[in-house]
């Protein structure tokens, strides 16, 4: 059993570094903005004590690595979804607050048509059926509880390999997308098409990007960054990628992959033009994440 930090959990840790790194950087800048005061009403005692218990699974999981490598490989395979997850929280407060102010939804918009797509015809089509606007909507919303759960399922399989990888395409895809997002600000289609298309939870997100992004006091609560490229992209194509591998799985995981990648446009969340940015960043990061695990590790 090899003694010490494994060269997988090394590159974890330089990736969640470099993250908090960034975010430090962000939020410095952001607080040299006269008109700008940093956020973080959303940090309260259960955050702490998530980070506390993250990092605690992570350590007890390097504590028992020789003893009981199994054991060891799942605690830190929650140790380390916990972290990555509250970085992405953490994360969105840094986008979310960026001092760059201009918000370009109008080029994406133009960018879909110059595709030949229309976005706004699926809106309407989607208003009229609203049975299958909510089943879109669960297939939406479940994608996250499939990018949490993979991983751990790697853990407890004992696919070693598998278990890294994820988690270092997940952490590089994190950080391209909030690099994006904080020199490059944009919000959803609910800035551009009429609000009777879009939910309630989708038109205060939109809201809170345009007060925020004017440098106006808000009341501030978590939510998630909506825009270029998405992420919700990104967490469809790395489970694909992975589950397509096993023949049991590959015709399940293609249909899955289709559906909810329709879902995130069709129920107005995105643009066309941010998914295939999120499914081209999804592929960057696996394949940076496969030469970083396999090409490195051994020069």
């Amino acid at each position: 059993m090899q003694k010490g930090l494994l060269f997988e959990d090394k590159i974890f840790l330089l990736l969640a570094t470099l993250t908090l790194f960034l975010i430090a950087a962000a939020l410095s800048w952001n607080h040299t903005h006269q008109q700008y005061t940093v956020d973080l009403q959303w940090i309260n005692p259960s955050v702490i004590n998530t980070f506390d218990t993250c990092i605690l699974f992570y350590i007890a999981g390097f504590t028992i690595a020789e003893r009981m490598p199994y054991a060891s490989t799942i605690l830190k395979s929650i140790g380390m979804i916990s972290f990555s997850w509250l970085l992405l929280f953490i994360l969105n407060t840094t986008a979310f607050t960026t001092p760059f102010s201009t918000l370009r939804n109008d080029f994406f918009n133009h960018l879909d048509h110059c595709m030949g797509f229309n976005l706004l015809t699926i809106l309407k089509w989607m208003g009229n059926h609203p049975l299958i606007q909510t089943i879109l909507i669960q297939f939406y919303v479940n994608v996250l509880i499939l990018a949490i759960l993979l991983p751990i399922g790697f853990a407890l399989t004992k696919q070693h390999h598998a278990f890294y990888l994820y988690y270092t395409s997940f952490m590089i895809s994190l950080i391209s997308c909030f690099i994006i997002y904080y020199f490059f600000p944009t919000t959803s289609p609910a800035a551009i098409y009429p609000a009777t298309y879009f939910s309630s939870s989708q038109i205060n997100i939109l809201h809170y990007f345009q007060a925020e992004h004017a440098h106006q006091p808000i009341p501030f609560k978590m939510s998630s960054i909506i825009g270029f490229p998405s992420l919700h992209a990104v967490w469809t194509i790395l489970p694909f990628y992975f589950l397509y591998q096993y023949r049991w799985l590959k015709y399940p995981s293609v249909i899955l992959c289709i559906i909810t990648l329709f879902a995130i446009i069709s129920t107005g969340w995105h643009f066309l033009s941010d998914v295939i940015a999120g499914i081209m960043i999804a592929a960057m990061s696996i394949a940076l994440g496969k030469y970083i695990l396999t090409e490195k590790k051994y020069h």
